[in-house]
């Protein structure tokens, strides 16, 4: 390896040290003799942090087509290290215009920081200190590992002490870093998904495609809100990349699932599926490609048919405790049983209905999915002029490419069905986007050697760089 990555990862970690220092001391004066040196905030250091660290990235990777060997741990730490740095430096965003009706507190921190918990934190904060809360405040009784999960992981964070930085009061510290921790371990598994599915596909370590990709996966709108908050919205980042990567195993193993192999993928799905709804779209994906790929049915009904079996369970045991079972979101939003409403109420009701909510989704994803969308575009007319036709491919692109179509054509069926529109349910669209931009930009990549070229590495790490300053500058958007 060259020196340069050393040199710009070096200072990247003295920038990163010099910044935790400063948080934790609050700031101050160091003199070295006629000169002084004075740091009241951590926003400078872990900007140059941020930079020295993607530009490090960037120089220090190998354009060759060397196989990938299983990435592991060390792989998983500069994962976290990416989110974790880029995630503190959008707390730096603005806060809010007066007048702005948005469901969240704002919480100015020093150095020019800001805290946003949304106004749906404290239930769940509340939730995770006691589930059986649930009971009597069943906004959240559909989804029940979704506190239940932070309640197990909060309880060995009793013995910590309590911490004066933390912008939540000390009865809800340890649920608090429960969710902290499951926020960042579930970008980790998104982040390692994309990674793990991408390369097995193209056959090639990846490139300046993949930095380029898990930066816009590590930081935008949903992370910027969510990272630090008690929410299960960052899911909608891990939800698209485990299907893919579900997707993609499935169909390069070149046979159904087993009996035994259907249950335990069901179960597994069925399982985070009481964390999220939106696990559904991988349940559906794998259902799918058991009966349309390998034309079996007794492995696509297993599959669906166990995943529900935990959500059964829990709705018979709230029903036999209390008496009765809450759906937030089918009481107040409606969702998916609109369809049913709208078939009861006649044609002349029905069209006007559909119609309209087809309109609000419309309205919703058409600002996330523009710009990818046009990436896409541009990536395979790119490719298609630049790479020649005759360049071998590995067998396991192509099911890597159906992968990620059929996880954007099953999301946009489900969120389309869903009834209840707003932007942050529309970023699971956004992940299988950037993957068929990464597969066409490395086979690009492959044919023209430019593409892969130190200046160009540079470039795009400048233009990552700018994302996340951008990001960071302006306030919102709070949904």
């Amino acid at each position: 390896m060259s020196r340069s990555p050393r040199i710009l990862w070096t200072i990247c970690v003295l920038a990163a040290s010099w910044a935790y220092a400063v948080t934790l001391s609050g700031g101050g004066v160091i003199h070295l003799g006629p000169l002084s040196v004075s740091s009241q905030s951590a926003r400078n250091p872990l900007l140059v942090a941020v930079v020295c660290g993607l530009l490090g990235w960037a120089v220090s990777l190998r354009p060759g087509a060397t196989p990938p060997p299983r990435r592991g741990v060390r792989y998983a730490m500069a994962l976290l290290a990416l989110v974790i740095g880029l995630n503190l430096l959008l707390q730096v965003q603005p806060s809010p215009p007066e007048g702005v009706n948005a469901c969240l507190f704002d919480l100015p921190l020093r150095g020019g920081f800001h805290f946003f918990l949304n106004c749906d934190s404290p239930e769940f904060l509340g939730l995770a200190g006691d589930p059986s809360l649930v009971f009597t405040h069943p906004f959240r009784e559909s989804r029940p590992l979704s506190f239940v999960l932070p309640y197990l992981v909060a309880q060995p964070l009793r013995l910590l002490p309590t911490f004066e930085l933390l912008p939540v009061n000390p009865p809800h510290q340890t649920a608090f870093i429960a969710f902290v921790v499951m926020n960042l371990v579930q970008m980790l598994v998104a982040l390692l998904c994309f990674t793990w599915a991408f390369e097995a596909g193209t056959g090639r370590r990846g490139g300046i495609e993949l930095l380029f990709s898990l930066v816009m996966l590590s930081a935008n709108d949903i992370t910027k809100l969510f990272m630090w908050t008690p929410h299960v919205q960052i899911m909608n980042l891990t939800v698209p990349c485990v299907a893919m990567y579900v997707c993609f195993r499935l169909l390069v193993r070149g046979s159904p699932l087993t009996v035994r192999q259907a249950v335990l993928l069901g179960l597994g799905l069925g399982l985070c599926f009481m964390t999220y709804g939106a696990f559904a779209i991988p349940v559906i994906c794998a259902a799918a490609i058991q009966l349309f790929v390998y034309r079996r049915w007794l492995p696509a009904i297993g599959v669906a048919c166990v995943a529900l079996v935990p959500s059964l369970l829990w709705i018979a045991f709230v029903v036999a405790y209390a008496g009765v079972f809450h759906s937030h979101e089918v009481e107040v939003y409606r969702e998916f049983v609109w369809m049913g409403d709208c078939v009861r109420a006649g044609w002349d009701a029905c069209v006007p209905m559909a119609t309209k909510n087809l309109l609000s989704f419309f309205n919703a994803a058409a600002p996330i999915l523009v710009i990818p969308a046009i990436g896409v575009c541009l990536s395979r007319a790119c490719r298609e002029i630049w790479a020649p036709a005759e360049t071998p491919a590995p067998p396991t692109a192509r099911a890597l490419w159906q992968a990620a179509a059929l996880t954007f054509v099953v999301s946009v069926l489900f969120f389309a069905a869903m009834g209840f529109y707003v932007p942050r349910l529309v970023w699971p669209l956004v992940p299988p986007l950037l993957m068929m931009i990464a597969i066409d930009w490395q086979a690009l990549r492959e044919a023209q050697p430019i593409v892969g070229s130190l200046p160009a590495r540079v470039a795009v790490a400048a233009v990552c760089i700018a994302h996340v300053l951008i990001l960071a500058s302006r306030y919102g958007p709070y949904y």
